[in-house]
């Protein structure tokens, strides 16, 4: 056999190669980034010269710390795309993502949940927490976990 695994659209790397031993196996991978993705295959050949391949597989590690990403579209309109991630631990915590105006007043909650680690993506559609759209302009977006708080600058433009 040969384990492959690929990043960020990299060619594939062989991470492990050996004999089939019975029907069950398993590898750990510990040359991984946190908070990175990677994709992993296995090819099995046989001794007649047969290739079989799984399929593909993707696995995000969870992250060390508490991430906001840039949100993408920045500027934007109609919606932006808002990245984070939460830290790798044993128990679920209280994520907490707000948009708020220059003013400092909250305009709408996003995600307030308890989630547990890894990465995440959340879409802010430019509205307020009544639906309605606001206006162009300068907005902040706001992580909180725990004691823990990201900020990023989001721009609508109309």
């Amino acid at each position: 056999f040969a384990l492959y695994r690929r990043a960020d659209g990299a060619p594939p790397v062989e991470i492990a190669r050996g004999e089939v031993m019975g029907t069950a196996g398993r590898h750990l991978d510990t040359s991984v980034s946190a908070g990175s993705t990677y994709e992993y295959e296995l090819v099995i050949r046989s001794a007649d010269g047969d290739e079989f391949r799984s399929q593909v597989r993707r696995v995000t590690v969870a992250p060390l710390e508490l991430t906001l990403g840039t949100n993408h579209p920045n500027p934007f309109n109609p919606q932006t795309t808002i990245p984070y991630s939460v830290p790798a631990g044993s128990a679920a915590v209280r994520v907490k993502l707000a948009i708020y105006d220059t003013a400092g007043r909250l305009v709408r909650v996003l995600v307030d949940e308890d989630q547990s680690g890894g990465a995440r993506d959340v879409v802010w559609r430019g509205d307020d927490a009544g639906g309605r759209t606001v206006t162009s302009g300068v907005y902040f977006c706001v992580l909180q976990v725990d004691k823990e708080r990201r900020t990023r600058k989001l721009v609508l433009l109309k």
